[in-house]
């Protein structure tokens, strides 16, 4: 049998196998072999791997590169000024209260919020004229009270007017004591 021969795509000729034209065409032995078709194939794959793992690389590289960044500034003295929005209840470390030991209205105050004070510093000054009023009132209570004793010691000596010569016994606890000592005895019972 005489080899078959075909006119290829390109106008060049290859040697068929014998047999019949359909069966090799459906077999597909008449062509030139697929390895150029693979190899393309492989060096396309190949590129593609090799394009992804350049970007891999080239991300990973510049990623670390945008790390922090400082600015920096020539040193200078100013004062800091930082404000703060928020919502809440603020508790100071150390709280005191401070009261009066009189009570009055005060006429002047002699420190502002958050003043820094020392001990024994006047911070206010009240009204005297009330607290002046009540201890004239005591004043005349005492005066009146020792007029009272006076008198009472008077009426107490004898040749006074208000005891008619004869002094006035003196009530005597000592009994009362002595009966509450004694078992069964107890205080507001009749003699």
């Amino acid at each position: 049998m005489a080899a078959n021969t075909r006119a290829g795509e390109s106008g060049s000729r290859v040697d068929a196998p014998p047999g019949d034209p359909e069966v090799i065409a459906q077999l597909g032995l008449g062509r030139r072999s697929g390895v150029r078709r693979w190899l393309w194939r492989l060096a396309l794959l190949a590129l593609l791997v090799a394009g992804g793992v350049g970007i891999y690389l080239w991300r990973a590289k510049n990623a670390g590169a945008e790390g922090p960044r400082f600015v920096t500034a020539a040193i200078e003295q100013a004062d800091l000024r930082e404000t703060v929005i928020a919502t809440g209840t603020l508790s100071p470390l150390d709280a005191v209260e401070v009261g009066a030991e009189v009570s009055g209205r005060v006429m002047k105050v002699y420190v502002d919020v958050n003043d820094p004070v020392k001990e024994g510093q006047v911070i206010v000054e009240l009204d005297t004229t009330q607290l002046q009023a009540r201890l004239e009132e005591s004043q005349a209570q005492q005066q009146s009270a020792q007029a009272a004793l006076s008198s009472a010691r008077a009426d107490l000596r004898p040749g006074s007017r208000g005891g008619g010569g004869r002094a006035q016994p003196r009530p005597s606890f000592g009994a009362d004591f002595e009966r509450a000592d004694q078992p069964g005895a107890g205080w507001g019972q009749d003699r």
